[in-house]
């Protein structure tokens, strides 16, 4: 896999045998085996060459953006796991994990009727999950738009 600046180039070429006589070598006289041709071999070279693939800039900016939308994802899971077990908010750890994804949260706050589940010290954030459905859809959704844009390879 390369992820530099130049081009993958791939090249496939197959080759096909027509004609001739069939496998087993024996031809009853009259019958014409389908594929089968008396006079002569023939044989078919087809061959494809792809420009492009990973070495591409397009695919830069997709790299760029799952990591974003990765790291995102990741301090949303951690916000969710950290208050299910209850995680004292007077570590500076688990404060700056809070208020880093409270921006990411935030949106999602008052879609549904319950913001958070509490079961003694724990509570489940409804909201942090509902926020993470709606990031990662926004990362399908920019994931499907970059891909519209991609060049696409040129077959030969």
């Amino acid at each position: 896999m390369t992820y530099g600046d130049d081009p993958v180039i791939r090249t496939r070429t197959e080759e096909t045998q027509v004609g001739g006589p069939p496998a087993g070598g024996y031809v009853q006289p009259g019958y014409a085996q389908p594929g089968y041709a008396p006079a002569g071999h023939a044989t078919v070279r087809e061959s494809s060459t792809v420009i492009g693939g990973r070495g591409d800039r397009s695919h830069l900016l997709e790299r760029f953006v799952d990591l974003i939308f990765g790291i995102i994802l990741a301090l949303i899971t951690l916000r969710i796991v950290l208050l299910l077990v209850a995680a004292r908010e007077s570590n500076s750890l688990v404060a700056a994990i809070y208020g880093i994804t409270e921006v990411f949260v935030a949106p999602f706050r008052g879609i549904v009727g319950v913001d958070e589940l509490d079961a003694g010290r724990s509570e489940l954030d409804v909201s942090a999950i509902v926020a993470f459905v709606g990031w990662a859809l926004i990362w399908l959704l920019i994931r499907s738009i970059l891909r519209l844009f991609r060049p696409r390879g040129t077959y030969a």
